[in-house]
């Protein structure tokens, strides 16, 4: 039996630069989502699925009656703090409160924009105030 007293290297595919081969930033890929027509919660939440863009001059998330302040546990479980998400097709409890929504989970990556631009499930609010 042999031994290699120096380690084997093998190249595979081109060198890359560790400085600039760092995955995206949260920002950056919504911001490409938006880039490519899809809106930027397409693929996330609790029922991941593909979600377009309203035609432009539609609205913004801001505008749109779906943006709702969602009251979420953080840390040891007993406090929680308001996130802005996207409530469209949520369950909610005879009080109003939503017990499950799509595009929620506890997880910044669903947090909603109030600058986003509006996807195709937009519906403008009713009292005509922005979130």
């Amino acid at each position: 039996m042999t031994y290699v007293e120096e380690p084997l290297f093998v190249e595979i595919g081109p060198k890359m630069n560790p400085v600039t081969a760092k995955p995206y930033t949260l920002g950056q890929r919504q911001q490409a989502r938006i880039d490519a027509g899809m809106h930027p919660l397409s693929g996330v939440g609790a029922m991941p699925r593909l979600i377009r863009l309203a035609p432009s001059g539609t609205g913004t998330c801001g505008s749109c009656k779906h943006l709702a302040r969602v009251g979420l546990p953080v840390g040891d479980g007993y406090r929680t703090k308001t996130f802005s998400k996207c409530t469209f097709a949520a369950d909610r409890d005879e009080r109003g409160r939503v017990t499950f929504a799509p595009r929620i989970s506890n997880s910044t990556g669903t947090d909603c924009r109030r600058k986003w631009p509006a996807c195709t499930d937009y519906q403008p609010r009713d009292d005509g105030r922005a979130a």
